[in-house]
């Protein structure tokens, strides 16, 4: 089968695979910025506090599940056309098995918010049949 992935192509699953790496090291109660192109992970800095620093970038729960929920959905969508390379395939697939953790302590972030959880919930559910 003739690789039909362009440099773009390869360059966009790079940073796909980039953010799934970033989620999969969220702990619980750490906010996630999904801003940029590549995602990454809120640090608390003395001075400034996070929901400030969030509220200035126009940052909150609701765009950051979307697209959190809108990579998972682009990732999936390249596993089911199969237009990938074996070696790039695994690595999707390891890195979405390991991505799963950071899910999971990003539902415990934000646990009292049963809308962000369900959305979360749905996207695991998504991943399950790809990584078992």
């Amino acid at each position: 089968m003739t690789n039909l992935v362009t440099n773009n192509e390869k360059k966009d699953i790079k940073n796909k695979i980039i953010n799934m790496k970033v989620i999969s090291k969220l702990q619980p109660d750490v906010k996630l910025d999904t801003a940029a192109t590549l995602f990454k992970i809120y640090e608390p800095v003395a001075y400034i506090p996070v929901w400030f620093t969030r509220w200035w970038a126009v940052s909150n729960r609701k765009t950051d599940i979307a697209r959190v929920t809108l990579l998972y959905e682009e990732v999936l969508k390249i596993l089911e056309e199969n237009s990938i390379d074996e070696p790039t395939k695994k690595q999707l697939i390891s890195t979405l098995k390991d991505s799963v953790t950071g899910l999971n302590n990003l539902k415990s972030t934000y646990q009292e918010d049963a809308t962000c959880v369900s959305s979360i919930e749905y996207i695991i559910e998504k991943i399950c049949p790809h990584v078992s």
